[in-house]
């Protein structure tokens, strides 16, 4: 079969897709990874390390034949819609939580785009999918065009956001339970506002389709064959940490999904700082990662990290994420030589990227900004966290990190210092791995790695088994 998916937003909403993308591939579908251009090196980087991982294993063993999967094809999504964060005057904006302003600022952003041109790039990018897979941020316009196919359609979205009386949508806290049904009704009736004009416009200009009267969970709802991949753990599903008992039958939880080991390069320094020397001494390392939250001031949130450090008598890394341009920028002397230094006295390294599944398992503890991506890695990794949010959803997660016994405090992006993040960090350091916050990581790492082992294949099953749309009359 020809599969397209498709997925817009930060590496934490893409790379799932990704990853399924990449299982799908290699049973020997022809599959089309759609997205922006700010994400197309990350599938090429993946695309690349799983042919080569591949590779090695055929050179293995001469019994295997075929092994090495085709690689993805790349697909242009038109503009950058939540690009808006990556913009200077928007990132101290988050910093100081003045997300009225931020609204305002994106709203201004996407009228830079050509809405048709974005509508057109879908059409493009789909074209001639047997199955359509589409990430949450841009689910509207993908099933539409799938309508218009007569394609199979799935939806992968990173955390429990279908219908449920059991918890509310993390973006609506209501005040009693029974609301809690209600909440998701209230923010999905008022999302479908904002875009059913622009979508049944593109429905009858470019797709020759009548208009939807609900939004796409209408549609779920009706059809009931669509598989609904919910790609989190069942530890996040509310105070019960279970699958909701009134999820429908076509919503499958099944664990986070993880990119391999070897799709994601293993960076020789960081090894080399990771394993350490007689120089060491010792010291405990912690992860500091902001994922794609971009710091407005690099060279201070260098300066932080080493101040943490040195501090708590350890060694850290600072995985710089969508910062690294700027934080890694050898034209700015400030970054430059802070990161020169730290990295000297064997302190602090700081680095664009690293694999998850190697570094975080041989760190004391994970400071990071819970973007749901990084927080399913450090989940896995059985080690405490400290939770700094910024926006969006990430206070919400970090509330449930709070909740499920794993995080020793949390300190705001906006609000990090030294000072602030000393204590927590203490916390954790002086359980010297045997305390309720390392036992309780221990305890949920092991839940994630069983919900998760081998799941990267049932999704790919239900993928594989998704209904279809009717196929219009007169195509």
């Amino acid at each position: 079969m020809k599969i397209a998916i498709v997925s817009i937003g930060t590496r934490g909403d893409v790379q799932p897709s990704l990853v399924l993308g990449l299982a799908l591939s290699s049973r020997g579908h022809e599959v089309v990874m759609a997205t922006e251009e700010r994400l197309r090196p990350l599938v090429e980087e993946m695309t690349a390390c799983a042919v080569a991982a591949a590779s090695r294993d055929d050179d293995d063993d001469d019994d295997m034949v075929g092994v090495e999967a085709p690689p993805l094809s790349w697909r242009l999504i038109e503009g950058d819609e939540t690009g808006v964060v990556y913009q200077p005057g928007v990132q101290e904006m988050l910093a100081d939580g003045k997300f009225l302003k931020m609204m305002r600022a994106s709203a201004e952003w996407k009228g830079k785009f050509d809405e048709g041109s974005i509508m057109r790039s879908y059409v493009s990018a789909l074209e001639g999918a047997d199955v359509v897979v589409a990430g949450g941020l841009c689910l509207s316009r993908a099933m539409c065009v799938a309508e218009k196919m007569g394609s199979g359609f799935a939806l992968l979205v990173p955390g429990p956001t279908l219908p449920t009386s059991e918890f509310p949508i993390w973006a609506l806290p209501v005040p009693c339970s029974c609301m809690n049904r209600w909440s998701y009704r209230v923010l999905y009736d008022a999302l479908w506002r904002q875009e059913r004009r622009g979508i049944n416009e593109f429905r009858r200009r470019d797709l020759n389709l009548p208009p939807m009267s609900t939004g796409p969970f209408g549609v779920f709802e009706g059809h009931g064959n669509f598989p609904v991949l919910v790609a989190c753990s069942s530890a996040l599903c509310g105070p019960r940490m279970a699958v909701p008992r009134d999820y429908p039958p076509y919503a499958l939880v099944g664990g986070f999904v993880f990119p391999p080991d070897d799709a994601i390069a293993l960076d020789d320094r960081l090894v080399d700082f990771v394993e350490g020397s007689d120089e060491d001494d010792g010291r405990p390392i912690v992860y500091l990662g902001w994922g794609s939250m971009p710091a407005p001031d690099p060279a201070r949130m260098i300066e932080l990290a080493r101040g943490l450090c040195d501090a708590s008598s350890c060694r850290g890394v600072l995985v710089a994420g969508w910062s690294s341009d700027a934080a890694l920028d050898p034209a700015d002397g400030r970054c430059a030589s802070a990161i020169d230094a730290a990295y000297a006295g064997r302190t602090l390294l700081v680095i664009g990227s690293a694999r998850h599944s190697w570094l975080l398992p041989r760190c004391a503890a994970s400071i990071h900004h819970c973007g749901i991506g990084t927080c399913a890695a450090a989940l896995r990794s059985g080690r405490p966290q400290i939770a700094c949010p910024v926006m969006v959803d990430q206070p919400h997660n970090a509330r449930v990190l709070d909740r499920l016994g794993v995080a020793a405090g949390i300190v705001p992006f906006g609000k990090m210092s030294v000072d602030r993040l000393l204590p927590p960090l203490r916390r954790i350091l002086d359980e010297g791995g045997d305390g309720p916050l390392c036992r309780a990581a221990r305890d949920l790492a092991e839940r994630i790695e069983r919900e998760s082992e081998g799941n990267i294949e049932r999704y790919a099953d239900a993928v594989e088994r998704a209904g279809r749309f009717p196929v219009p009359s007169g195509v």
